[in-house]
């Protein structure tokens, strides 16, 4: 990298008298894991309260319904299935909060070889990881917790002075290829960066032919297997809801992020050392525009291009150094409060015990097969614990295009003339109202209220979660 050392920058304000930050950042590492840990954990330790299931999120249901059904297409789910069918669930939560703390450590390591300093990277490390987006990709199974994991792997290998651990940097940059076409191409964006303002000049050569070859690879695992062109979003709000944890988005930012960030990238505009990071985030904003999903790499910019912002308020000069004070206490608490307010509602990815007690009724007292009807938010999860097929699934929106609209008229009709020949036409025996059917339909003007209907019956209840059959 060819900017100025950000250690080298005066940051009188980051006093070495102060024995406490001084301490803090000498151990860095070891206080940026416990913070990690105790940030993972307070969910996993509320579900286990509440007897709640500890593997949450609609996200991680949707990658073990994958396993479920290996081919030749998804074999990189392999590793999945084998967790999933010889390990409990809780061990899966483990593996994600183990990734999460796995991070930290490599970009511990990695940003000081950018020419970050300490102080940067501990800041940069602590809005990390009291980030409701941190939060959400590592106590789930999220697919950017792995991608994140094997980039940041690549990348710091190739830095290694040793030759065979550079070649070893090959096998993660790889298997970044195996998540969708627009995470490939943001790999691709990140390494052509890294060979331009690169000054290893004798490097660029094989950099170009790995360069070179993940194209070649992208393209093929998008014609061949078929590896989606972008991930569907999990989220239902709209972008700016799904931006701001604070506005209920069950992963996003705080409040207090956005404004932090556009300081940092104002204060920045001109360094011409940032402004691969600025394509990296137009990028990343065009992605986040066609799927919620991408809001992690959004995310991991705005995070960085804040903790430029914190740096740049504390650096100015300011005339009143009491507010200057306040102003700093202010963001610092509306970011704790955000986190706070954030993991009292964590639990909201659900599934609930509820639902997995319904679901596990139908899959040992109705056959395999059976035509059921579940909304789309169920669908991964009636898959996965009931062993059941639902009518389509979220992913294949482009596929099953005439059953997504089945499912609406069925669940927003509230005319038995309407929906129970719908229903008879399709052969559904089952209905399975969840709890989110019920928060997101009327009881009176929808299926809800059909169900009142003779040829109902409830066969099955558990608190919010019910199993209708249908006669």
């Amino acid at each position: 990298m060819n900017n100025e050392p950000i250690s080298n920058q005066n940051h009188s304000f980051l006093s070495l008298e102060n024995k406490y930050f001084t301490h803090l950042i000498k151990h860095q590492l070891l206080y940026l894991l416990l913070l990690a840990i105790i940030v993972l954990s307070i969910p996993l330790l509320s579900n286990l309260i509440q007897d709640q299931p500890v593997l949450m999120g609609l996200e991680s249901y949707y990658h073990l319904s994958n396993a479920q059904d290996l081919s030749s297409k998804n074999f990189y789910y392999t590793p999945l299935k084998l967790f999933s069918t010889y390990l409990p669930e809780g061990a899966l939560t483990l593996y994600s909060i183990i990734l999460g703390l796995l991070i930290i450590y490599l970009l511990q390591r990695l940003l000081p070889r950018l020419n970050f300093s300490p102080a940067h990277t501990f800041l940069i490390l602590v809005l990390f990881i009291l980030s409701p987006v941190f939060i959400y990709t590592f106590i789930t199974l999220s697919n950017f917790g792995l991608f994140f994991f094997l980039l940041i792997s690549g990348l710091l290998l190739s830095l290694s002075p040793k030759r065979w651990i550079k070649y070893c940097s090959i096998i993660p940059l790889i298997l970044t290829t195996f998540f969708d076409f627009l995470t490939s191409l943001f790999v691709l964006i990140v390494l052509l960066m890294w060979i331009l303002y690169t000054t290893e000049k004798a490097s660029r050569g094989q950099k170009y032919v790995l360069l070179a070859c993940l194209t070649a690879l992208a393209i093929i695992n998008f014609l061949l297997l078929e590896v989606p062109l972008y991930t569907f979003t999990f989220a239902p709000n709209g972008i700016l809801v799904n931006l701001l944890s604070d506005l209920g988005a069950l992963s996003g930012l705080s409040l207090f992020i956005i404004p932090l960030a556009i300081i940092g990238l104002a204060a920045n505009w001109k360094n011409k050392s940032y402004h691969y990071l600025f394509l990296l985030l137009s990028y990343s904003l065009l992605a986040y525009a066609l799927s919620s999903t991408y809001l992690f790499l959004v995310g991991i910019w705005l995070i960085f291009f804040s903790a430029l912002g914190v740096f740049s308020l504390l650096q100015k000069e300011w005339k009143l150094p009491l507010l200057k004070s306040f102003t700093i206490l202010i963001i610092g608490l509306g970011i704790l409060f955000s986190i706070a307010s954030y993991q009292m509602r964590i639990s909201e990815l659900g599934p609930t015990d509820s639902e997995v007690n319904a679901l596990t009724w139908i899959n040992e007292n109705v056959p395999p097969d059976s035509r059921i009807l579940s909304d789309a938010h169920s669908s991964y999860y009636l898959h996965y614990f009931a062993n059941q097929n639902p009518l389509y699934f979220p992913h294949h929106y482009s596929q099953d295009y005439s059953k997504i609209e089945l499912t609406r008229q069925i669940y927003t009709s509230a005319y038995p003339t309407t929906t129970l020949p719908l229903l008879q036409e399709n052969n559904i025996a089952l209905i399975y109202i969840s709890p989110y059917a019920k928060q997101n339909y009327p009881a009176e003007g929808s299926l809800l209220s059909v169900l009142k209907n003779e040829r109902f019956k409830m066969v099955h209840s558990s608190e919010e979660a019910e199993v209708w059959a249908f006669n």
